[in-house]
């Protein structure tokens, strides 16, 4: 069922993200991903900034199109920059657009995103 395979997509990216795992990470990532370079930098940025992660994503509604999946979720978050230093907490919505199929890439994220937090500034 395209949910299931949906919420393994989800799960997948989080967790990898969470645990700055790059290779993982990025197989997620549909080649179409429009600014693919740029949100690849932003995702490494933060791998460098915080030392731990932890974001929740409750899908609010699924929306299948013909060539694509569009994912509505509410998300927070916190993170961590050094282990004695106070948490940085988000929260956001978002609409992820995937791929059809048994193995979803993602091709789009609009509204707030929950990677790719950090500015270059921090």
């Amino acid at each position: 069922m395209e949910v299931d395979h949906l919420q393994e997509a989800f799960l997948s990216i989080t967790e990898s993200y969470e645990k700055k795992d790059e290779k993982t990470f990025l197989s997620k990532l549909d080649p179409a991903f429009q600014p693919l370079t740029p949100f690849k930098n932003q995702v490494l940025h933060d791998f460098k900034n915080f030392s731990e992660a932890h974001i929740r994503l409750i899908i609010e509604r699924i929306q299948i199109e013909p060539e694509s999946v569009v994912v509505a979720v509410r998300w927070s978050g916190t993170w961590k920059t050094a282990d004695d230093a106070p948490a940085l907490e988000k929260k956001g919505h978002a609409l992820f657009r995937w791929t059809t199929g048994e193995n979803p890439r993602l091709l789009e994220i609009r509204g707030d995103p929950p990677f790719g937090i950090f500015t270059k500034g921090l």
